[in-house]
């Protein structure tokens, strides 16, 4: 009984540690899949905020100080992005270009290769919401100045034109006016 229970275990810990990450296809393969359909949302969100971003920046009507760092902001997003999007937005088949290279991969049994997609997908897609969500706080930041400088000004009364002659001397008064 001792003996089965001893070898049960050692059994039970070597087919765990055999088990620390999947190196069959499917499983790559819907591991890529599930990287996909984790990150398409939060892409889809930051450019939805990318976009409120600027729209609300072109009521402003007026150049702010600090705009070309908030455009730079903006620019820089865009461009990881549309980078992001391009990966994982789904084309007119249904499925992202990540999916795609998932799929090419796992047809051939290139399991190398899908972990490697999957590797380099997760990080990427990591780091490149993170460099966006980091841009877009800052236009974002700039533009709440913006919009707080511009309400202050509107508060503010225009200056008007006042009368300009020079005050009428006054009489002195006291003991020392007096002849």
């Amino acid at each position: 009984m001792r003996f089965t229970g001893l070898l049960f275990s050692i059994v039970l810990s070597g087919a765990l540690l055999g088990c620390a990450k999947p190196n069959d296809t499917a499983t790559l393969h819907d591991e890529v899949v599930a990287i996909n359909n984790y990150y398409q949302p939060a892409v889809e969100a930051l450019g939805k905020r990318g976009a409120a971003i600027v729209e609300r920046g072109g009521k402003l009507g007026v150049a702010m100080p600090g705009g070309e760092i908030a455009s730079r902001a903006i620019s820089m997003a865009g461009q990881q992005l549309a980078e992001l999007r391009n990966l994982t937005a789904p084309g007119t088949d249904g499925k992202s270009m990540l999916v795609k290279q998932a799929d090419a991969a796992a047809k051939d049994g290139k399991d190398e290769e899908l972990a490697k997609l999957g590797d380099e997908a997760q990080k990427k897609l990591e780091t490149g919401t993170r460099t966006i969500a980091q841009e877009l706080n800052v236009a974002e930041n700039w533009l709440l100045r913006a919009e707080d400088m511009k309400a202050a000004a509107a508060k503010t009364p225009a200056a008007t034109p006042t009368d300009t002659a020079a005050p009428a001397p006054e009489a002195a008064s006291g003991s020392a006016a007096q002849p």
